[in-house]
């Protein structure tokens, strides 16, 4: 899990095969929201409601949050 992206840091992950496979068009899924105006997307695991909520206001970070 890397804790932070951005469009820079995710395109030189790619190049690297750091993301690689089914992640690849997850992370550009999440740029394209980045580009249509939303500030953040973040990608977690499921573990229970209590986890996604403490990531969703940022008491927590379970997964990757891609900005821009």
């Amino acid at each position: 899990v890397i804790p932070q992206l951005t469009q820079v840091i995710i395109q030189e992950k790619i190049e690297t095969q750091v993301i690689q496979g089914g992640m690849i068009p997850k992370v550009q899924s999440c740029l394209d929201s980045i580009d249509k105006g939303i500030e953040k997307v973040h990608i977690v695991g499921w573990k229970s409601t209590q986890k996604l909520i403490d990531q969703i206001e940022a008491k927590i970070n379970y997964g990757s949050i891609i900005t821009k």
